[in-house]
């Protein structure tokens, strides 16, 4: 069940857990009070549960100026020792230039029924961790509280109120309450009250509830209510749950375009192109007339040399730093990229806008203007219909991350809602050819070359950054490791920083016999420093009993591997190749696969492309991957017979 209904309100809450998103979080989750979220994955089956959300309540009082008071009351059963050492402390984080939180209440409850108070002490006040290796700077404090005697069968009770007397944004209240279905739940009771002089607005999904009487100094008010005793396991690569669990969502802000608005009025100054902004982009664009040769040469740049440093400081989780700050530190956030970006494409004449995103597993389309899901900023040109992230260091021009793909994003130049390109096979791909000369005793020696395009260029790009010093030799020996290899070998990446050349991997390699020489024998492929793609695929043993819609992905892998067997080997028999096809509507799926014997050298080839209608596939579709990869798992077990 789904409802929008005008409230007058909004809600911040971090429910138990904090949960850090990817790198720039425009608003990091400092803004919001989630609920306890523990993995972005789906149902299979009952499961039982290890520790119960006993009771909870949520009380949020909205003032006419937007400033709000949150009571939250939360008790735990602990049911397993497993469970101990975690949920013995409770962490409670909020924005400190914004907010204040007191404890009024906290304590164990013994298996005997004891209550034990938490002393003072025990209740301290810290900084908040990033929780990633990203450089954060933050007004973010947490309260810990550590309960003491927590055992299985031990309650831990606190109660906290947290007053906000600075919105992120004037005017503004919002919040959020998802209840992830791998945890069990006693009675929840949320509590909206606001004054009338306030609209707010609400999302209600799932949860029974709404408008009830009006409160005594004539407040608007609302209940909801939830509880769930049985809870299910999770399932691999599982969207979000805040795209499909019990939900409730408050927002001053009716809809996107109202935050759109307020926050392109908020940028719109820090977009002026300044005389050094102007000798930058001169700079980096000598030479370069044509228009989208500019914008490449300006992405490298700022790419290149605006390190990615997140702030949050006062209201820097919303508002941005001006275009020269930016340039004089050489370092800031998403939102310090995108305004240098507009800024200096906005010297050559090329018009950008501000796209606020998703950077994580949530792809629903947002109805009210909230901070989440946009966690995170880009730059779209509208006359390429482009988008841009030059925060992911390595990533070529016009290329967005997975993770940013098909996704809804906000311009807020417009207020328009539209959607981030889908992945295409056709352009997110790799090609490896491969040459191996097997020995008479079954040593093999070889040489790769590997071209990658798209989203794997630039996953390729990071990994091989990593190809240095000592290193080197592990990654040679892990990627072996893989296929059960046994050698030594190196690697011999294009310059991976070099954004606008092709990112090419070749590669050297010397490995142990495969199996018994000399024969009769048999052995499968030989893989060595090839990127192996589709043998990891058929090695896999992925989880087909999903019941929810699950994450995919569009690509082609490509292989070509020429073995050429010393002359004293008598080869006998080669496999057969395969192919097999799905195809429903837009969503198509290949996979290919010869071998061809040329005297003592065999040509093998195999390839499988996977084009899906989008980013998001739903578990009908699960049928066909796992014959998919039953075909493919059969074909890379395939042998070469040999005397």
């Amino acid at each position: 069940m789904m409802r929008i209904t005008p409230v007058k309100s909004l809600l911040n809450l971090k429910h138990m857990l904090t949960v850090h998103h990817l790198r720039c979080l425009v608003i990091l989750l400092f803004y919001l009070y989630l609920q306890p979220v523990f993995a972005a994955t789906q149902i299979t089956k009952f499961v039982p549960s290890l520790y119960v959300v006993e009771k909870s309540k949520y009380d949020y009082h909205v003032n006419s100026d937007a400033t709000s008071t949150t009571i939250v009351e939360k008790q735990l059963l602990i049911k397993d020792q497993s469970m101990v050492e975690g949920l013995s402390t409770a962490e409670i984080t909020f924005n400190s230039s914004q907010k204040k939180v007191e404890i009024l209440e906290a304590y164990t409850i013994l298996p005997s029924g004891e209550k034990v108070l938490v002393e003072p002490k025990a209740i301290r006040l810290v900084d908040a961790e990033n929780g990633s290796s990203t450089t954060s700077f933050s007004d973010e404090k947490k309260y810990s509280i550590i309960f003491p005697g927590v055992t299985p069968g031990a309650r831990t009770y606190y109660k906290a109120r947290t007053v906000t007397h600075t919105p992120i944004l004037t005017g503004m209240f919002t919040a959020r309450l998802t209840f992830t279905p791998h945890v069990e739940f006693g009675p929840v009771e949320i509590n909206l009250s606001h004054d009338p002089a306030i609209k707010v607005y609400s999302f209600v999904r799932d949860l029974p509830g709404g408008r009830i009487e009006d409160g005594a100094k004539g407040e608007i008010r609302y209940r909801y209510n939830f509880a769930q005793d049985k809870i299910v396991a999770r399932e691999s690569a599982q969207i979000s749950i805040y795209d499909f669990a019990p939900t409730v969502i408050f927002s001053t802000f009716e809809n996107p375009a109202t935050l759109g608005a307020l926050l392109e009025k908020l940028y719109m100054p820090k977009f002026s192109v300044t005389p050094r902004v102007q000798k930058i982009t001169d700079e980096v664009t000598v030479g370069i007339t044509d228009p989208k040769a500019q914008a490449r040469a300006i992405y490298n740049w700022v790419n290149k040399n605006i390190r990615y440093v997140a702030l949050f400081l006062g209201d820097g989780g919303l508002v941005p730093n001006n275009a020269d700050s930016i340039l004089e530190n050489r370092y800031g956030d998403c939102k310090d990229h995108d305004v240098l970006l507009i800024a200096m494409l906005a010297a050559k004449g090329i018009s950008a806008t501000t796209a606020s995103i998703n950077l994580g597993s949530a792809f629903e389309t947002p109805t009210l203007g909230t901070i989440y899901p946009f966690n995170h900023v880009i730059t779209y040109i509208p006359q390429w219909d482009l988008f841009l992230d030059s925060t992911q260091e390595m990533l070529p021009f016009g290329i967005l991350p997975a993770e940013l793909a098909d996704k809804p994003a906000l311009l807020t130049a417009t207020g328009k809602m539209v959607r981030t390109p889908n992945l295409s096979a056709d352009t997110n791909k790799t090609l490896t050819r491969a040459k191996l000369s097997i020995a008479s005793d079954g040593k093999i020696s070889g040489q790769t070359k590997t071209e990658y395009f798209g989203v794997l260029e630039y996953l390729a790009r990071t990994t091989y950054s990593s190809y240095v010093g000592q290193s080197k030799e592990t990654m040679v020996r892990n990627h072996l490791n893989i296929f059960n290899e046994v050698g030594t070998g190196s690697y011999m990446p294009t310059d991976v920083y070099a954004l606008d050349t092709p990112l090419v991997v070749s590669s050297e390699f010397n490995i142990s016999s495969m199996s018994n020489f000399p024969g009769p024998a048999a052995m499968t492929i030989p893989i060595g420093l090839a990127t192996g793609e589709l043998t990891i695929k058929g090695y896999d043993n992925p989880n087909f009993e999903v019941t929810r819609p699950f994450i995919c992905s569009s690509y082609t892998y490509e292989e070509h591997y020429e073995l050429v067997f010393d002359p004293s080997i008598k080869l006998s028999r080669v496999p057969q190749g395969v192919s097999y096809i799905v195809k429903n509507g837009t969503e198509h799926m290949e996979y290919k696969s010869s071998y061809v014997r040329e005297g003592q050298m065999i040509q093998v080839s195999r390839s499988l492309r996977s084009q899906q209608a989008g980013r998001v596939c739903q578990p009908e579709s699960m049928d066909e991957y796992e014959k998919m990869h039953r075909v493919i798992r059969r074909d890379i077990l395939s042998q070469i017979f040999y005397e």
